[in-house]
């Protein structure tokens, strides 16, 4: 009579394969996941940042003329029209890409 009430070592190492197997497929599209959260987050900052600073802009300073603003990553740039105020930001990102978002304001 056979005692079979374990595993043998191969079905362990072929169990243990399969699953190394299927993670280092996974591992790349992990990073990539992640990089994108990340870019994903430096733009919800920057359209955060141009609107609390467009919102300061419009009730603040009536200028007639553009308004450059650098802080840390991020470039603020504001034009003044005569109906509206129109705010972009520029940055880049992880893989070093410049993206730019616009915000417009009624004066």
């Amino acid at each position: 009579m056979l005692n079979n009430k374990g595993f043998t070592l191969m079905e362990v190492i072929s169990a243990f394969a399969v699953l190394m197997i299927i993670a280092a497929a996974l591992l790349p599209q992990l990073s990539q996941l992640r990089v994108e959260q990340y870019n994903l987050s430096l733009e919800r900052k920057a359209v955060l940042m141009l609107h609390n600073e467009l919102i300061f802009q419009k009730d603040t300073h009536p200028a007639s003329e553009g308004l450059i603003i650098t802080e840390g990553n991020f470039t603020m740039n504001f034009e003044y029209y005569i109906d509206y105020i129109e705010g972009c930001t520029s940055w880049r990102d992880f893989r070093n890409d410049k993206k730019e978002v616009c915000l417009y304001s009624p004066r």
